[in-house]
């Protein structure tokens, strides 16, 4: 019953002709290069002051500042970002030279390549670890897609195993939120893409949070890579999941994708495109295949937000893994209070 929301999305093949198919071993290996060009510098932001687009420590010229550079001291001294880049010049030296002062007496490791800042350190997860526990963990693998924030990354990874495929019809992968701004544990969990329409399903609840209170970053690691390890081995029951999915039918559609939004808090404008798009269909009913696809082609709509895209996957996700266990009450469509 999903052929009507095909045109919502794109083949796989087609996503990979327009972005290119992308390497994450590459990706690897260009991230270690770049951090080997890089220099890191113990600066005290008491002895920092900005002239224009120039960063002086101690009165000498230090490093030159471009919009990316704002950004990541932005991300540093918890400015929003979004404010930041709407400020010109002399307002943005103005923010950052009175947190300078507020924070004088701290010490803080600018990392960068010649005069262009490319980071500040702070403790975190670094993504170049991450990457390279997947790749041990993950031993053929395709980069769906990537979304760069200021708080951090997020990586869609497609096994290209054979085995992790399910009638030609689905893709196995994981996702891989990592934060660049503070140290707390990846975000880890198994995702199926669809091959007719890059419908993606984030099974996010497939897996507790991890908690890494009072780790060393050794433990660290070894946690992630177990996680890691757990969520590529999950694939397989995600698409036997998949086959079950028509089975289930949702006689009130309209009731459900309201219900499932407002559980999930999914933005009104994607809901009004669900309900919208189910209009069309002239349909009165939807099984559960077509409704988890529905959200996960949602994170196609344009102009949307990954925080809101990413919501939508997840509700694909867990209709995916609670069709068949979720209890509601048979005439409101509610969920049964335990």
């Amino acid at each position: 019953m999903v052929e009507w929301l095909q045109s919502m999305g794109q083949p796989i093949e087609e996503h990979q002709r327009l972005n290119g198919e992308i390497n994450l071993e590459k990706v690897y290996k260009d991230l270690k290069k770049a951090y080997e060009k890089t220099t890191e510098t113990e600066v005290c932001l008491g002895d920092l002051t900005l002239e224009g687009p120039q960063l002086k420590n101690q009165g000498k010229n230090f490093l030159k500042l471009d919009d990316r550079a704002y950004e990541i001291i932005a991300s540093y001294l918890d400015i929003p970002v979004p404010y930041m880049s709407r400020l010109n010049i002399n307002l943005k030296n103005a923010n950052v030279s009175y947190w300078f002062d507020y924070l004088k007496e701290k010490e803080a490791s600018f990392v960068h390549e010649d005069e262009m800042l490319v980071d500040i350190k702070v403790p975190r997860v670094e993504l170049i670890d991450v990457i390279k526990l997947v790749l041990e963990s993950m031993p053929s693998t395709e980069l769906f897609n990537v979304e760069r924030g200021a708080n951090g990354t997020t990586m869609d990874i497609l096994s290209k195993d054979k085995n992790d495929s399910s009638m030609d019809s689905y893709r196995g992968g994981v996702r891989v939120s990592v934060t660049s701004t503070r140290l707390i544990a990846p975000v880890i969990y198994p995702l199926l893409v669809a091959e007719g329409s890059c419908a993606i399903f984030g099974a996010a609840n497939a897996f507790p949070a991890l908690n890494i209170m009072k780790m060393t970053y050794a433990d660290i690691l070894n946690l992630t890579s177990g996680r890691i390890e757990d969520a590529y081995s999950s694939i397989k029951g995600l698409l036997g999941g998949i086959e079950t999915l028509s089975q289930d039918l949702y006689d009130n559609p309209e009731r459900m994708i309201k219900l499932l939004c407002k559980e999930h808090g999914v933005a009104e404008r994607l809901k009004k495109y669900a309900l919208n798009k189910f209009s069309d269909s002239g349909l009165s009913e939807l099984d559960a295949e077509s409704m988890s696809t529905l959200f996960g082609l949602m994170g196609h709509v344009q102009e949307i937000k990954w925080n809101s895209a990413e919501k939508s996957h997840k509700v694909a996700g867990h209709i995916l893994l609670t069709h068949t266990t979720e209890e509601r009450c048979p005439k409101c469509q509610n969920l049964m209070d335990d």
